[in-house]
C-alpha cells in the first residue's frame, strides 16, 4: 500500500534558510497579542512566538538562539 503512495507522491526538499523564512512569514501573519513576547514581534518574531532567546535541543541539551534554531532542530527536524 506505502508503495502506491509513493509512486504517485512529490518529495519536497527545503533548505534551513528556506523553513526560517516560511516559519517567520506564518509568524508574522498572526497578531502581536497572540504572542508570548509582542514587543519584540516585528524585530525578533521567532523570539516573540517562542517567548525565550534560547531553545535547548531534547537530547544534547545544546541551547541554540531562534535565529539558528530554525537551521537546526525546529524546523528540519534533525540537530545540526
Amino acid at each position: 500500500m506505502s508503495q502506491q503512495y509513493r509512486g504517485s507522491a512529490v518529495d519536497i526538499v527545503y533548505s534551513p534558510e528556506s523553513l526560517r523564512e516560511i516559519f517567520v512569514n506564518n509568524i508574522r501573519l498572526l497578531k502581536a497579542d497572540r504572542m508570548v513576547r509582542p514587543e519584540r514581534w516585528r524585530t525578533h518574531p521567532l523570539e516573540a512566538f517562542l517567548g525565550r532567546t534560547h531553545v535547548a535541543h531534547t537530547y544534547t541539551a545544546r541551547r541554540r538562539t531562534p535565529s539558528t534554531t530554525c537551521a537546526g532542530t525546529l524546523c528540519s527536524g534533525r540537530a545540526t
